[in-house]
């Protein structure tokens, strides 16, 4: 073998090296950001659900909780895109992320609630506005989070379906998990135990799936 191919070859070996270990940080510290993240509207909501808050005041209540949340994790992911993105500052990501968990937070508590419309609307016409702010909702953190990428990233636009597509799966696994586990007569340590169990499988589907995302990106951006 040539000196240059060898030389190539350990070239490649670094550059896999150096995206593994983006790829693991990015995981890591989405994880934990979510986790913490994710207890601030939790906290907020089971609270004001306890001391008997109306619908309006318990959606309006997690909604602004909801910007802790985004801030959140957003401070936890910031640092690993400073490093690989020159120019990007992390106050652009932290603002970003803030603002689409609010819009997601919003939305979903208004998917959530269309049910509770005055009147008497077609069935149909429920689902359909259910189905418009969900989706909504599942697009509001990405979109946010592209305005940054963009200019910085080619094709940022790929950031927005393959994050709210593990968004998706995420919120469906911690459904699922917290549904089969949660039911009439669980004892209230283990119900908590459980929320915490789907909470951690929301955070860790989102991290693994975004991680492996960015450095798909990341090594398009380095090929090209």
């Amino acid at each position: 073998m040539t000196v240059a191919g060898t030389r190539g070859r350990r070239d490649e070996r670094t550059f896999a090296r150096g995206r593994g270990s983006v790829r693991s940080r990015w995981i890591v510290r989405t994880l934990v950001g979510e986790l913490l993240g994710f207890a601030i509207p939790g906290t907020v909501g089971a609270t004001a659900a306890a001391l008997g808050a109306g619908p309006v005041l318990l959606a309006t209540l997690v909604v602004v909780a909801g910007a802790g949340e985004g801030y959140v994790l957003g401070a936890a992911q910031a640092p690993v895109l400073v490093d690989v993105l020159p120019g990007l500052r992390g106050g652009e990501w932290r603002r970003a992320t803030a603002l689409g968990a609010v819009l997601a937070w919003a939305l979903g508590m208004g998917a959530s609630g269309v049910r509770d419309l005055p009147g008497a609307p077609p069935v149909a016409l429920l689902i359909l506005l259910a189905a418009v702010m969900g989706v909504a909702g599942l697009l509001a953190l990405p979109v946010a989070q592209w305005r940054v990428l963009r200019g910085r990233l080619p094709r940022a636009g790929r950031w927005i379906p393959g994050t709210a597509g593990a968004w998706a799966l995420a919120v469906l696994l911690c459904v699922a998990v917290v549904s089969i586990g949660i039911g009439p007569g669980t004892p209230l340590a283990a119900a908590i135990a459980i929320g915490l169990l789907g909470g951690a499988v929301m955070a860790a589907t989102i991290a693994v799936l975004t991680g492996w995302l960015l450095v798909a990106m990341l090594a398009g951006r380095d090929a090209g």
